[in-house]
């Protein structure tokens, strides 16, 4: 018995690893697999196509691929102040729209996204008022320390308190703005994308999105849009606002630089009074000018950003 009790012990391991191994393989095939292949079948079933990912990298390795082409192309002058193309930003973006259209499907992993520029789609997603489609989680997972549990990062009821308790208290009336700062947002909006997550399977226009995935509405598509915008979509010209959004573009609901409908930034006010103050304080004492050593190349991090920063030339008047 003595002999036979380790050798029984030892054996019960082997087995216990062998099935804690074989749960992980399940798991591992499922979440990296699976679940992704799945998600794709029921949108592709539908007529959505995109770009074939590839096992566990998803699109990225892609992504990674045409972003260096595009570092390597020279700049052309269509690029310097101000004019600027969304295809130097987000090249892959560019490439896959004229590929599959306006409405695709790309994975970043085992992330399935679902991107939107259909004009009628953004326009639904925006102005769903279902608590089943919501913020990404990879928003807490991967920037939770940063953006906490607010209203960036929050569902269903936690979101819906505190969007009640906070969007009162930023109310301001008659607030209108500027046709320059409306028109620096169009073409430089300070978040490149509303995202949105399915909680559970949720009807969109003829779509149906099956649960976890990520919607992507990329604003600066929308922004720059010649045919909603006209053939001048990529150039500041701030008079397009001279009779408002709705005179600027042919469906309102594409200008989208602090989001709509009931997720829009309740901060919205706020950041405008604060751009019209710091505009009224400098432009009184000094004028500005762009410097030739500036080089034009935006990029995004967490927010749309020069990526070798600004330089002015400034004068005190």
């Amino acid at each position: 018995m003595e002999g036979v009790l380790p050798e029984l012990i030892f054996y019960s391991l082997v087995a216990l690893c062998i099935v804690i191994w074989i749960i992980l393989f399940i798991w591992l095939g499922n979440v990296l697999y699976l679940e992704p292949s799945n998600i794709q079948l029921k949108l592709r079933r539908q007529g959505i196509k995109g770009p074939p990912p590839a096992f566990v990298m998803g699109n990225i390795p892609e992504m990674k691929r045409i972003m260096s082409m595009a570092a390597d192309a020279p700049r052309s002058e269509a690029h310097l102040p101000l004019g600027f193309s969304t295809s130097t930003t987000f090249p892959y973006f560019a490439q896959w729209t004229k590929l599959y259209g306006g409405t695709f499907t790309f994975a970043l992993g085992n992330e399935q996204l679902l991107y939107v520029a259909d004009t009628k789609l953004v326009k639904e997603i925006n102005l769903s008022k279902t608590l089943d489609l919501g913020k990404p989680s990879y928003l807490q997972k991967d920037r939770g320390p940063l953006l906490g549990k607010g209203l960036i990062t929050s569902n269903g009821a936690v979101w819906f308190h505190q969007r009640k308790t906070i969007a009162p208290q930023l109310f301001m009336d008659k607030v209108k703005l500027k046709m320059v700062i409306q028109e620096v947002l169009r073409l430089y909006p300070g978040v490149a994308f509303v995202s949105r997550q399915t909680l559970k399977d949720v009807k969109l226009g003829d779509i149906l999105v099956p649960k976890g995935v990520n919607i992507w509405i990329w604003i600066p598509a929308l922004h720059q849009d010649p045919e909603l915008w006209g053939s001048d979509a990529e150039k500041f010209n701030p008079e397009r606002f001279a009779n408002g959004i709705s005179g600027a573009c042919k469906s309102p609901n594409a200008y989208i630089p602090f989001g709509v409908g009931t997720r829009m930034c309740p901060g919205q006010n706020l950041a405008i009074t604060e751009m019209k103050i710091l505009f009224t304080i400098i432009l009184s004492h000094f004028s500005l000018s762009i410097s030739p050593n500036y080089l034009h190349s935006p990029r995004l991090n967490l927010l749309l950003e020069p990526e070798y920063g600004v330089n002015l030339i400034i004068r005190k008047i």
